[in-house]
């Protein structure tokens, strides 16, 4: 059955314009645990039977790279844990209640409206009864349970009538004792909780306490995070402090202008690609201030550590404060590059950032983050997590979001992703390539001539699906990727809210192409796909079925070029400048030869375009 959401009902954010409305909305699922979710990376439900701790216990969630919450401290995995969803988080990593299962769809698909108790985060068993030496606990040991929590977030604010809770197990009773409370409310700074065991009740050797939110069941929305949830005895209520030094933010790009490059594009310019500084954000948690110079960042490749960089510069690092560290990548004489030079068509680059301030800090794990760089077959501006979702409410809409090639190239098609918010759609998108008209989208240069419709990451090995034009589109310099939607039905884009380019994103709705509004920063999560070498594994046929192959000879070349056809298709073959103008062209079957006495010396492409409109450029330097 075809599911439709009432979306009236869910749009935070609505921009009116010309009549026409661009919504930008929750998520009805999690991307990123739907993809490990398809993957077969995410267990289900786990109730851990021998889950047991002795104090203290404390959880940052600064794991995040670990799908569901960690197993050494938790029960079950419905909270999401992640790096993004905290709005300047003690730590790096929060746990995120919302109204999605474990596997990152709702708990309800069916009535928007549904709403009840949504994610719960369910503590193993702990020993309150006799510590690791097998001495007794007493109420008068000052056992405190203590932990920050934000509504919202970079998420959705919940409703008044949404809640937060905090629940004691009373195991003589079988029953969950609710011991605190929040009430929805839009967005405010982490704020700690404190709550003493105070009664005689707990001091058993199976305690458990769990948080439960309540809120609409229906989708990725009334968001609550927390964090540093801390259990430990010796503790004064009126001096709780949390005596570490962390990351605060992931950091995922060390690029330029985007988050990922087609490897073959990279190579021929990656001087120019690299930043020169990065910028590492920490938090001082501590209630006086530290001197903090050991910042470092580590990058590796195929395995084999190859540049380390660090923060140059002792500083004063003021208590319960936020500060961001540059360290050099390729300014400061530390010349950084991922290897242009692998000869493979898709690889990635392991990086990790460190840090140590010796004391003062409790918790090891927040002091180090770890990301890919990922070269493979596109171009991104988003990171892969998408906090929103982005629609039109009309038919019609278009969306074109700014690209600029590193080398002319044959575009096959999108890596997009869309929200779930129905089962099954029939109404379709029409792709669209644009060229450039004073900075804004200018004319088609490409329309897809078959409709496309919507997949929502059913298959596949990604949270991105691939959607192919009907033939190649050769690009060069600027050029805008979009759609056009075809229905009022809403097909929901992923919006990432942690990386902005809102300048390089326009939409039209009725005569004219407007710049997008920068009341709610993010990226759209389209990606323009270019031919490459793997092209025979994401499209699932043979490779001569997708690329010309053609050999050139001589290259360098002085007077003429020879052009052999290695497939049997019919090939039109251009020879042009390196700005993509046509000099000279010819169709062959078997081979040609083309005269280039008369063309200046320099760097020229070949372009090969065979009867099914498949593309394929080699580079040629002609010299006399």
């Amino acid at each position: 059955m075809r599911r439709i959401f009432t979306f009236s009902l869910f749009f935070l954010l609505i921009f009116n314009l010309s009549g026409q409305e661009l919504l930008i909305s929750p998520l009805s699922t999690n991307p990123a645990l739907v993809k490990q979710f398809e993957e077969g990376n995410l267990p289900a439900p786990y109730q851990k039977i021998n889950c047991q701790v002795h104090l203290p216990f404390i959880d940052d969630f600064s794991k995040y790279h670990q799908v569901g919450a960690e197993e050494q401290y938790w029960e079950d995995n419905f909270a999401f844990v992640n790096p993004t969803f905290g709005v300047d988080p003690p730590t790096i990593g929060v746990a995120t209640f919302e109204g999605l299962d474990y596997n990152g769809y709702p708990y309800d698909f069916d009535n928007p409206n549904a709403s009840g108790n949504t994610d719960y985060l369910t503590s193993c068993k702990i020993n309150l009864e006799v510590d690791e030496d097998g001495n007794p606990y007493q109420l008068s040991d000052s056992l405190v349970l203590s932990f920050y929590y934000q509504p919202q977030g970079k998420g959705f604010a919940p409703r008044v009538q949404d809640s937060l809770v905090l629940e004691f197990y009373d195991i003589d009773l079988d029953v969950w004792v609710k011991k605190w409370a929040k009430l929805g409310s839009a967005l405010h700074d982490f704020e700690l909780a404190v709550i003493p065991i105070v009664e005689f009740r707990y001091l058993r050797s199976e305690f458990q306490f769990r948080f439960r939110s309540k809120g609409r069941l229906s989708g990725n929305m009334d968001h609550w995070n927390i964090d540093v949830v801390w259990l430990d005895k010796d503790r004064e209520i009126g001096n709780i402090d949390f005596p570490d030094v962390g990351y605060q933010y992931p950091v995922n790009n060390l690029l330029n202008n985007y988050t990922s490059i087609p490897y073959k594009h990279y190579k021929s310019v990656a001087q120019t690609q690299m930043i020169d500084t990065v910028l590492a954000q920490l938090r001082n948690n501590n209630n006086e201030a530290i001197n903090l110079s050991n910042v470092k960042m580590r990058n590796f490749s195929e395995g084999v550590l190859v540049n380390e960089s660090a923060f140059g510069n002792t500083v004063n690092f003021p208590a319960e404060t936020s500060k961001s560290f540059e360290i050099p990548v390729l300014g400061n004489g530390n010349g950084y590059v991922f290897d242009p030079d692998i000869d493979e068509p898709f690889v990635e680059f392991d990086n990790q950032f460190v840090m140590s301030s010796g004391t003062n800090d409790l918790v090891s794990d927040n002091d180090t983050i770890l990301f890919t760089q990922y070269f493979e077959n596109y171009y991104a501006y988003d990171d892969g997590s998408a906090e929103a979702g982005l629609s039109f409410t009309t038919a019609g809409g278009q969306l074109a979001i700014k690209y600029q090639a590193l080398q002319a190239d044959s575009l096959i098609g999108y890596k997009i992703y869309f929200n779930p918010i129905f089962d099954d759609p029939v109404f379709p998108f029409v792709m669209i390539v644009w060229d450039v008209d004073e900075n804004m989208p200018g004319d088609e240069i490409y329309v897809n001539q078959t409709f496309t419709e919507v997949e929502y990451i059913k298959e596949g090995h990604d949270i991105f699906a691939y959607y192919f034009f009907d033939s190649a589109v050769y690009v060069s310099g600027t050029y805008f990727v979009g759609l056009a939607q075809t229905s009022d039905i809403s097909l929901s884009i992923g919006y990432d809210r942690s990386t902005d380019n809102t300048k390089n994103m326009f939409f039209k709705t009725s005569f004219s192409w407007q710049e997008f509004p920068d009341s709610d920063p993010g990226s759209v999560m389209i990606r323009p796909v270019f031919q490459s070498e793997m092209d025979s594994i994401i499209m699932g046929i043979s490779e001569q079925q997708i690329i010309p192959e053609f050999a050139v000879y001589p290259n360098p070349a002085s007077d003429r070029v020879m052009i052999k056809n290695l497939n049997y298709d019919e090939l039109e073959v251009s020879l042009l400048s390196i700005d993509g103008k046509t000099i000279l062209n010819k169709r062959i079957i078997h081979e040609a030869e083309l005269n280039v006495s008369d063309i200046p010396s320099g760097m020229y492409l070949i372009k090969a375009v065979n009867d099914k409109g498949l593309v394929k450029v080699e580079k040629i330097l002609i010299s006399h």
